[in-house]
């Protein structure tokens, strides 16, 4: 009996790096990007796999359960990795109408029943969740400048009076803040999974401590390190942005970088992390992370 691994972020979280460098060289494991997994889906029921994730976790029961246990099964391969980083937090994180469907307990609601529609006659024994994270403050700007289409006058102002919002108890945007309180989502995914298949990784272990992070996605994989050469030569890890630790360029439209660079002010993001100090440290502890090391706390 096989297992079906699920990585599902957070974006911004060095996922390219993971699902262009690392994942691809799994061996005995089938690896299927978001692209395809999406492809898969709209052959199948005429809707990509993330569309699911706005839906009630409902659909798992009906047809988008039938669906995933097509797809999986007609997989000539024993175990299966699916990497769709949005389904954490979508490309429409900073839309207030959104905020629902980036609620972690709803993620979590849909994980598992479609790990029941997985499980359900097939060949498959176990499905385990993979979450990175990231520090909340660099994890905000990155996604702000990301998601730079979506605003109508994205700006250095317009950013921090948003970031703002995020962490503030009265805002309409602070459910939406809900995705990267760690301790809240991981909650969230042990009353829906139980605890023993979900594994939470900080991105920047990659490059402060790559014994930490290859050796726990190990570990996640029961075992399997054949990716590790490509980890080996993959010395210049993918960067959080280009202009530095603490600057960004925001994208248009087009995808393409426009003008407009931002800037996380040093009390801004002293603020942010003070919010969610707490439960990074209590992540921290369950999963033996040493976020201390990385500033969560």
């Amino acid at each position: 009996m096989g297992t079906v691994y699920i990585h599902i972020g957070l974006p911004k979280t060095a996922t390219t790096f993971l699902q262009e460098k690392l994942f691809t060289q799994i061996a005995n494991i089938k690896y299927i990007d978001r692209n395809y997994i999406h492809e898969l889906f709209n052959e199948e029921d005429n809707e990509g796999f993330r569309a699911k994730f706005s839906k009630s976790p409902g659909i798992w029961a009906s047809y988008a359960g039938r669906s995933i246990n097509k797809i999986i099964n007609s997989i000539e391969c024993g175990n299966i990795l699916i990497s769709e980083e949005n389904i954490s937090a979508n490309v429409h994180f900073f839309d207030f109408h959104a905020r629902r469907q980036q609620d972690p307990i709803v993620l979590a609601h849909h994980l598992n029943h479609m790990r029941k529609a997985i499980l359900k006659g097939s060949r498959f024994s176990r499905v385990k969740i993979l979450t990175t994270i990231r520090r909340q403050d660099t994890w905000i700007a990155s996604r702000y400048a990301q998601s730079g289409a979506t605003f109508s006058a994205p700006s250095q102002e317009h950013f921090e009076k948003t970031a703002r919002k995020l962490i503030n108890a009265k805002s309409e945007l602070y459910r939406s803040a809900m995705v990267i309180n760690y301790r809240y989502m991981d909650d969230c995914l042990r009353s829906a999974l139980g605890k023993n298949d979900i594994c939470f990784l900080p991105m920047e272990a990659i490059r402060l401590d790559p014994p930490l992070f290859y050796g726990r996605l190990v570990e996640f994989f029961d075992g399997n390190d054949s990716f590790m050469a490509a980890a080996e030569r993959e010395k210049a890890i993918h960067a959080s942005n280009a202009e530095g630790e603490n600057r960004w360029k925001v994208q248009q439209e087009d995808g393409q970088e426009n003008s407009v660079r931002i800037e996380m002010p040093e009390q801004l993001a002293a603020k942010i992390m003070r919010k969610f100090a707490k439960s990074n440290e209590v992540i921290s502890k369950r999963y033996d992370l040493g976020l201390d090391r990385y500033g969560y706390f």
